[in-house]
């Protein structure tokens, strides 16, 4: 918890540091751009682009319905408690996070933002599968932290392609979009998992959210990759 304070201390230091350039140019330009008809031309203009947030749909749903299981599936099932269910977290989630993040430009170099986002959610999609189709606890975390390497990856990805690609004055309405079935579509997930956590065993819900994952992401894949519309 200190060493976390402590963070936020730097973090605040840092930001007061930061120079802001003052553009009335820019600033007029984002503001003339948020309205519902723009929208709909930014995705229009950019057709790859919506390639992508079918993409990153599929995997917000996904976490949310994983994200709302998993201390369960922990606690009822894999009978973690007290330290060794902080240390499982740990292990699901800031290590292949932090090695992620490592490697996430050099990926990127190598390969292209398709080919790590596709990959990513793809091999994400099968960890899900694979955690609900065993209880050793071995396979369990290495699932998870394959799980969250690979979700991070595509993540990372998503955000940097919007980025580079999309033009200042209209990035913030894309960005506003983004987030906006971000926040939709993870308590959605998240909402339907527990409500079926009441009628089917926990492991079945990953392994249908898996599949649901897994094979939405090839057809979405495969439609826009027949269009050439990816790129």
């Amino acid at each position: 918890m200190l060493i976390n304070a402590g963070s936020f201390v730097l973090s605040g230091f840092i930001l007061f540091h930061l120079k802001y350039v003052n553009d009335d140019n820019v600033a007029t330009a984002n503001k003339s751009h948020w309205n519902f008809k723009n929208m709909l031309t930014v995705f229009a203009d950019f057709s790859w682009l919506k390639f992508y947030l079918y993409i990153m749909v599929v995997l917000y749903f996904s976490l949310g319905c994983i994200g709302s299981i998993l201390q369960y599936y922990f606690i009822h099932n894999l009978h973690l408690k007290g330290i060794y269910l902080g240390l499982t977290f740990v292990l699901f989630e800031f290590v292949p996070v932090l090695l992620a993040s490592l490697l996430i430009n050099y990926l990127i170099a190598k390969f292209s933002y398709k080919f790590s986002i596709v990959l990513g959610v793809g091999v994400f999609a099968i960890s899900i599968i694979t955690m609900g189709l065993s209880t050793n606890y071995l396979i369990v975390v290495l699932s998870g932290m394959v799980q969250n390497f690979f979700g991070t990856i595509a993540l990372i990805s998503w955000e940097s392609i919007r980025q580079e690609r999309i033009p200042s004055n209209t990035l913030g309405t894309v960005s506003g979009v983004v987030v906006t079935v971000q926040s939709v579509l993870t308590p959605i997930g998240g909402i339907i998992a527990s409500i079926l956590l009441s009628k089917i065993h926990v492991q079945n819900i990953f392994i249908y959210s898996g599949l649901f994952c897994l094979i939405l992401t090839l057809i979405i894949y495969g439609v826009f990759e027949f269009n050439d519309a990816t790129d």
